[in-house]
């Protein structure tokens, strides 16, 4: 049969790690020979575009921090005009933008002291704060 004229015309097929640079030159030109085809060009073209926009969609996306508040930030420090709560998925782009996160303090821990009077009793102090104009 002509397959097993042309297999006996290509000798023994000779595998990189069996034999020498005759191999590895063979192995190069089959590659090369693939490049140069349009259509496998348009398939390496498409499988690069998809895994490079699948990879800024997945990379954009940051998720603010339990008890804190976010803010985006671009490169050249303008923010944008909405706070994002606490568990919230945000997209930014993460070569131009980034997700700022900003920790709440409950005001409770921060300006109410409790204190005990000598009587035993508990009692919260609210500090009175006055403006200057």
């Amino acid at each position: 049969s002509s397959f097993r004229l042309a297999h006996s015309q290509l000798g023994s097929p000779t595998r990189a790690w069996e034999g020498g640079a005759g191999a590895m030159a063979a192995r190069a030109a089959r590659i090369a020979a693939w490049f140069k085809d349009t259509e496998n060009l348009k398939n390496v073209a498409r499988m690069t575009a998809g895994i490079s926009f699948f990879s800024l969609a997945l990379l954009s996306m940051k998720r603010v921090s339990p008890g804190h508040v976010g803010l985006i930030e671009d490169r050249t420090g303008n923010l944008r005009p909405y706070v994002y709560d606490d568990g919230q998925l945000v997209i930014a782009i993460p070569v131009w933008q980034r997700c700022i996160n900003i920790r709440l303090i409950p005001v409770k821990k921060r300006f109410i002291k409790e204190y005990k009077t000598k009587d035993g009793k508990d009692v919260e102090v609210f500090p009175v704060l006055y403006a200057n104009n």
